[in-house]
């Protein structure tokens, strides 16, 4: 957005059953916040916050039980004609967090925290 690329919801990469350490490939998160996968014995990594992004796996082997990681907080994402704005009235002190970007003849914003608030169109 705004002439640089902006990804969300990147898949988790895989973890892998490590047989007598067989193996030492895993997978790598996605771009767009996925987590990586752990190496050898190792849990999952957790995906980036407020991306959407999946978790990475944990890797084991026959001995070892590891967890994967934990997924990545959402996002809330408008696209709407540029001749509207966004306008935000609070409720009870908690602020939603957003930034606007122009992509086009459009905004795209993004949301990534609050719980109370109350969005306009203007």
């Amino acid at each position: 957005m705004s002439g640089s690329n902006v990804y969300f919801a990147g898949g988790g990469g895989g973890g892998q059953w490590l047989y007598n350490f067989g193996g030492s490939d895993v997978g790598t998160g996605g771009i767009g916040g996925g987590g990586d996968a752990g190496g050898a014995n190792q849990d999952g990594y957790n995906a980036a916050s407020n991306t959407g992004g999946g978790a990475g796996g944990g890797s084991a082997n026959n001995i070892n039980n590891v967890t994967g990681g934990n997924g990545g907080s959402g996002v809330v994402i408008l696209r709407y004609p540029s001749s509207y704005s966004i306008s935000e009235t609070t409720s009870g002190g908690n602020v939603l967090t957003f930034n606007t970007y122009t992509e086009g003849s459009d905004n795209v914003t993004v949301f990534t925290s609050g719980e109370n608030g109350t969005i306009q169109f203007s």
